[in-house]
C-alpha cells in the first residue's frame, strides 16, 4: 500500500499533474508555451535523470524511496509557493526527480521484503499507484481550479 501510494503521489499528483493544472498556471504567472515546454522537456530528462541514478546505486531502497519523496514534496512545495516562472520552472524541474528515484527504489524494497514468487504481483500493484495519483490530480484539478498552489500544495503534503 505504501508503495502503490509513493508512485500515486510522485507519478499521477506531482509528475503528471503539472499538466493538468497548466491552462491556470500559465495564466496566473505567466508562463509562455515556451517555457511550459522548457519544463515538458526538463522534466523528462530530470525524470530519466533521477532513474538513472537509482539503478546505478542498485539496492539502496530507504536512500532513494527518501530522495523520491523529498524531490517531489520539496519540488511540489515550491511549486505551490511560486510567484513568477524564475521561481516556478525549476521547481517543476526539480519535482519529476521523485517519480524517477521511485520505481528503483521500490523495486529494491520488493526484492528485499517480498518473496521470489510474489514480487511480480507486487511490483504490478505498486507500479499501479499512477492511476489512482492522476485520477487525483484530476478530481484536485477540477475542485480548486483555478487555485492550482492548493493543488500543489496537497500533493507536497
Amino acid at each position: 500500500m505504501a508503495g502503490t501510494c509513493l508512485i500515486a503521489g510522485t507519478y499521477g499528483l506531482v509528475r503528471l499533474g503539472y499538466g493538468l493544472f497548466l491552462p491556470d498556471i500559465r495564466a496566473s504567472i505567466g508562463l509562455g508555451s515556451a517555457a511550459a515546454g522548457y519544463v515538458a522537456a526538463g522534466s523528462s530528462v530530470a525524470y530519466c535523470l533521477g532513474a538513472l541514478l537509482g539503478l546505478g546505486v542498485g539496492g539502496r531502497a530507504r536512500a532513494l524511496v527518501v530522495g523520491a519523496l523529498a524531490t517531489a514534496s520539496c519540488g511540489a512545495a515550491g511549486m505551490a509557493l511560486s510567484t513568477d516562472v524564475a521561481m516556478f520552472v525549476p521547481l517543476a524541474v526539480l519535482s519529476s526527480v521523485g517519480a524517477g528515484l521511485a520505481s528503483p527504489g521500490m523495486v529494491a524494497v520488493i526484492e528485499r521484503n517480498v518473496r521470489r514468487a510474489e514480487r511480480d504481483r507486487a511490483q504490478a500493484v505498486v507500479n499501479a499507484g499512477t492511476g489512482p495519483g492522476l485520477v487525483a490530480a484530476g478530481a484536485l484539478a477540477l475542485v480548486l481550479l483555478p487555485r492550482w498552489q492548493l493543488g500543489f500544495a496537497v500533493a507536497a503534503i
